[in-house]
């Protein structure tokens, strides 16, 4: 189940989906050109509409900076705990948070294994924990108390989450906003928790392969990464 809709708040446009699954193997990651650092990068649609996603949304453009934990499908390839904190997917669909320094790097594989992690997610930060808004920290990415587009996933119960972006859309170009701003918006629908995604130009989502917010300078942005989520229903019985 995937319900959109849109939201004017304090001259800002808000695009939110709810999303509800029934299986976590419909939460799943897409990488351009299918091998790790390709450099064939797609736009948002182009990698939704190759996997057939029912709702795309942007990751952590995982190409554009050489930092954090990068698991694809079960597989580990870069271990840097310490500088980001970290949203995972489980092959359940359970949505795992951690903040740096909560896991060393000679334990990234175990943690993995031991999670049966599918696939990560590296820019953040964690937003909201426990049901509550988190400060923000120290960060190396993000700009939070710039006005950028924003972009966020939460989590409302198992198999349950709200995604959203927040830009300028429509003729009269409305303000972007920082990141506690998004929080807020984001924490308002109820998730007991939530992670931040990349934002700027990269904050897109898209429903059946095409855009539903318009990006910055409403261009799409070619992009190494996103994730989406997919039908339980065969193809031929749609």
């Amino acid at each position: 189940l995937v319900i959109q809709w849109k939201e004017f708040r304090n001259w800002s446009l808000a695009t939110f989906a709810e999303v509800i699954v029934k299986d976590g193997s419909q939460i799943r990651r897409v990488i351009a050109g299918e091998e790790y650092r390709s450099w064939d990068w797609e736009t948002p649609t182009q990698m939704s509409q190759r996997t057939n996603a029912v709702l795309g949304m942007t990751g952590d453009f995982y190409m554009f900076r050489a930092v954090g934990i990068m698991v694809y499908r079960g597989q580990v390839y870069r271990t840097d705990p310490v500088s980001l904190h970290h949203l995972f997917f489980t092959n359940s669909g359970e949505m795992l948070m951690t903040k740096s320094y909560e896991i060393a790097e000679e334990d990234v594989e175990s943690y993995v294994k031991e999670n049966d992690v599918n696939f990560s997610i590296a820019f953040g930060p964690v937003i909201i924990e426990n049901g509550e808004k988190l400060p923000m920290p120290n960060y190396l990415v993000g700009e939070f108390f710039d006005d950028y587009p924003r972009a966020a996933i939460g989590e409302v119960d198992p198999l349950h989450f709200i995604v959203m972006t927040v830009g300028k859309e429509g003729p009269r170009e409305n303000q972007t906003v920082t990141l506690p701003e998004a929080q807020q918006y984001i924490w308002e629908k109820g998730v007991h928790k939530a992670y931040a995604l990349d934002g700027g130009k990269t904050a897109n989502m898209t429903f059946n392969g095409e855009l539903t917010n318009d990006p910055r300078y409403r261009e799409e942005r070619t992009m190494s990464d996103m994730f989406y989520f997919a039908s339980a229903i065969p193809e031929n019985e749609r």
